[in-house]
């Protein structure tokens, strides 16, 4: 079996479809997903899709919430029937097979689905008519009536017109003055909780109509409110990726080394911390951050110059695991290298810049390797993942310097075309900063503008 089908996205009032074939999809409401649900229920990665010989099998994650159908919680792998919708948060999916493909469909899948399809399906015939056969159907026998078929004419033209007035009067009604806000605002009110994102789109859709001040009033205050909601969200999800770095890269590094001793380790601890406290403003632990900082502060004795070991310490400190940070890195350099006369120490900042320079392309090379394993279908089919891909590139994007190095990076990005541009929305919503460093490479920013992503 060929094994193609289209993945069926129903959410927040709109309709996507995206191609299936032999591989696996992932999908959550991450920045690694595939494909990005935007219900505030779903987890980061919170499944895949693979289509296979049998037709398309849904996995999700351990620990998440389980996706529906007709209300009941699905354990395990399960293969979608045609038509058959899986609810997963307020995010609906289903699965249409080519002719011949998938397993046998859910009851009544075939009836619901829309027509105007090509193939026997849409034309109605049974599967004695697809196999050859013929199915006759007999025309009953046109009874008389009685009446004149003069008469009959002028009633039916008359019917006809009547209902013509009829619908084209309601459809004018309902497009003019049948807008009735007070049901288009509950509508929005049952959404906002479940969905903000749908909720927020059908705000704008409110907003377009001829509203009173008072209404005018009501629904900017709704803007106001649902865009805190939404904030709040991001920046939840943003907290929770920043936990990892917190724990390794601030406090175990605080008790590793003795911030509040040593000099060079404390001037590094410093930076941390206040580019931690920068780019998570909201998150939890920044009290805790704060203080251990401010006690760095006393033996990193920021008013002295900086020697080399200083400089030695920053520059491994930021490229020496990963996240790296190339470019903070050569600021450092840079800075040092103005700021001393020592010939010797601007000396070892050159060999320290040149090693640098070698680390950085290694670790261009090393990501470029790591995206190949996740996009070579034909080595490494069981490690398919297209977004594992983009994310390993946007990696690169992030963490170099090297213009030429970003520039390959950004055209790898738009040359996968498992992907759509909802994948980077994410990116933009959840991380400002990354989309900030993306939109300064030109290639992605024409991406994104070409997608209406960037005006």
């Amino acid at each position: 079996m060929g094994g193609m089908a289209r993945l069926i996205l129903e959410e927040g009032g709109e309709i996507r479809r995206f191609k299936l074939s032999q591989g696996k999809l992932t999908f959550g409401s991450g920045d690694k997903a595939t494909l990005t649900l935007a219900s505030e229920d779903v987890a980061a990665l919170h499944g895949q899709i693979e289509m296979g010989d049998d037709g398309a099998v849904l996995r999700v994650a351990k620990g998440v919430m389980p996706p529906k159908i007709g209300g009941r919680p699905v354990q395990g792998a399960h293969v979608f029937k045609e038509g058959e919708v899986v609810s997963i948060g307020s995010s609906r999916l289903s699965v249409e097979y080519d002719e011949g493909e998938g397993p046998a469909g859910a009851a009544g899948a075939v009836a619901a689905r829309p027509t105007g399809r090509t193939g026997a399906r849409a034309t109605g015939r049974t599967g004695a008519a697809r196999s050859g056969g013929q199915v006759e159907r007999k025309r009953p026998k046109a009874q008389r009536s009685g009446i004149p078929g003069w008469l009959t004419a002028v009633l039916v033209l008359a019917v006809i017109g009547g209902l013509g007035y009829a619908i084209l009067g309601k459809t004018a009604d309902s497009m003019g003055n049948n807008f009735d806000f007070d049901v288009r605002f509950s509508q929005y009110e049952r959404v906002k909780d479940e969905d903000p994102g749908a909720a927020r789109k059908q705000l704008i859709e409110i907003q377009k109509q001829e509203l009173t001040p008072a209404q005018e009033a009501k629904v900017e205050n709704e803007f106001l409110l649902l865009g805190d909601r939404l904030a709040s969200l991001d920046d939840a999800a943003r907290n929770a990726e920043a936990s990892n770095y917190l724990k390794m890269r601030i406090f175990d590094y605080a008790e590793k080394f003795d911030v509040n001793e040593d000099r060079s380790y404390a001037r590094l601890f410093v930076k941390r911390a206040e580019k931690f406290m920068k780019d998570y403003p909201t998150h939890p632990d920044l009290a805790r951050v704060e203080r251990l900082m401010r006690r760095a502060k006393i033996a990193a004795v920021e008013s002295e110059p900086a020697v080399f070991r200083d400089l030695e310490v920053e520059v491994k400190g930021f490229t020496g695991a990963k996240p790296m940070d190339f470019p903070t890195a050569f600021a450092a350099i840079d800075r040092f290298i103005a700021e001393t006369n020592d010939t010797e120490a601007i000396a070892q900042a050159e060999q320290l810049r040149a090693e640098t320079r070698q680390a950085e392309l290694e670790f261009f090379e090393a990501q470029l390797d790591l995206a190949a394993i996740v996009y070579d279908r034909s080595k490494y089919p069981d490690k398919f993942d297209p977004s594992r891909a983009v994310a390993d590139m946007i990696v690169i994007i992030t963490s170099v310097e090297n213009p030429e190095f970003k520039a390959d990076a950004a055209r790898r990005i738009t040359g996968i075309t498992e992907i759509d541009a909802s994948f980077l929305r994410g990116y933009k919503r959840q991380r400002p900063d990354t989309w900030d460093e993306m939109m300064k490479v030109p290639a992605l920013l024409e991406f994104a503008k070409a997608n209406g992503l960037e005006e």
